[in-house]
């Protein structure tokens, strides 16, 4: 299936959520959600769990052809995580620093 979460979201947008967060910065996003939510405190750092142990590299280097490929089959995904990412700098400066 293409473009899977905005299909799963349906006509929801981030800007409906209380909160949101992105995965590139996982922890600051958690105590973003947890100020927003009035949660207890976290932990600064949350330890990585479910990772590839093969991989080398801090991210996956797709060449361009297969980057764009993936970019024009789910349009309305890479639109929704652009708005998420560009609604979560505005409510939480500095949180995709190290994105």
């Amino acid at each position: 299936m293409r473009n899977t979460m905005t299909h799963y979201l349906a006509s929801l947008t981030p800007a409906d959520f209380a909160a949101i967060g992105v995965v590139e910065a996982f922890d600051e996003s958690i105590q973003h959600m947890a100020t927003v939510l009035d949660w207890p405190a976290s932990p600064a750092r949350i330890p990585p769990q479910n990772i590839n142990p093969q991989r080398r590299e801090s991210a996956y280097d797709l060449d361009h052809a297969t980057r764009r490929t993936l970019e024009e089959l789910n349009v309305e995904d890479f639109r929704l995580y652009r708005h998420a990412v560009d609604l979560l700098a505005a409510e939480a400066p500095g949180t995709l620093a190290a994105a």
